[in-house]
């Protein structure tokens, strides 16, 4: 046990020795007492100056008023300038939606013309089948004796109904070949 308190005393010595060795290199690089006296009195007088420049600019804080309606004025102004805006950014998007929705009903309506004109088209080109055959079959009948005449009327109708069909195609590939808006 002594040998332990003796062992212990030795090891406290060395770090008491340590210790003083590593404090007189600190208070040689602080520079002194004088050093540290010099340094607390010029923060003393610096914090002195923070002190005086508060106050004076308090001083002037306090001698100025500021008017609840000023400033009640101000803020109102300043919504009324937002709502404006706000107006005129809703119109100029009620403006563009009114030009899109005109700019469509325009488009549709070429297209329904172009769709018109396609069926007046096709009304005048069966008409003129129609006449054709017509006019054809009268002419055959008037020419050929009664037997000669119902063999061509039959021949005419097949004739008829492949121009018939010849029309419907070309009808409908026209209508495919237009492009749509």
């Amino acid at each position: 046990m002594q040998i332990e308190q003796a062992s212990d005393n030795a090891e406290i010595v060395k770090t008491l020795e340590r210790s003083s060795k590593v404090l007189e290199k600190l208070n040689k690089e602080v520079g002194g007492i004088d050093k540290v006296e010099e340094m607390m009195d010029k923060l003393q007088e610096r914090m002195e100056e923070v002190d005086m420049i508060s106050n004076a600019v308090g001083q002037t804080g306090a001698t100025q008023t500021i008017d609840d309606e000023e400033v009640a004025e101000e803020l109102e102004a300043m919504v009324k300038v937002e709502e404006e805006q706000k107006r005129k950014e809703r119109e100029a998007v009620e403006e563009k939606e009114k030009r899109i929705k005109e700019d469509e009903d325009r488009k549709l309506e070429e297209m329904l013309t172009g769709l018109d004109r396609l069926k007046v088209d096709d009304g005048d080109v069966k008409e003129r089948v129609g006449n054709a055959v017509d006019e054809q079959s009268q002419e055959q009948d008037m020419e050929k004796p009664e037997p000669v005449q119902k063999m061509q009327t039959k021949t005419d109708v097949e004739e008829a109904k492949i121009v018939k069909e010849n029309v419907m195609e070309t009808e409908t590939e026209e209508r495919e070949a237009i492009p749509a808006s």
